[in-house]
């Protein structure tokens, strides 16, 4: 069964919208980050800024900004999102190239 907010989106947008930070969730976060080791083939993966947010929608999402080998594209963002519902249902996608401003 997929899971679809308000707008008929199934996961949560690549920018925080209206959402509140909380605390920083450890375990959540090390786990969201080791997502990003399929990208290790491309070059070296170098974590940015994170941000942890709750939504009423999405429960716990965490958002991180990198980059690969240190190139960086003035005009666009690559960002990891995750989030993790109150349900424990968990979810998560590599965002590149997004037209979106940094963390």
């Amino acid at each position: 069964m997929m899971l679809f907010d308000a707008n008929g989106a199934d996961f949560p947008p690549v920018s925080s919208e209206g959402e509140q930070s909380i605390p920083d969730q450890k375990e959540f976060v090390g786990d969201c980050l080791s997502q990003l080791s399929v990208l290790r083939k491309m070059g070296e993966v170098h974590i940015g800024n994170q941000l942890v947010t709750q939504s009423p929608i999405w429960g716990t999402i965490f958002r991180a900004d990198f980059t690969i080998d240190k190139r960086v594209n003035p005009n666009s963002v690559d960002r990891l999102i995750c989030w993790k519902r109150a349900d424990g249902r968990t979810g998560s996608f590599i965002a590149m190239g997004q037209p979106v401003p940094p963390l």
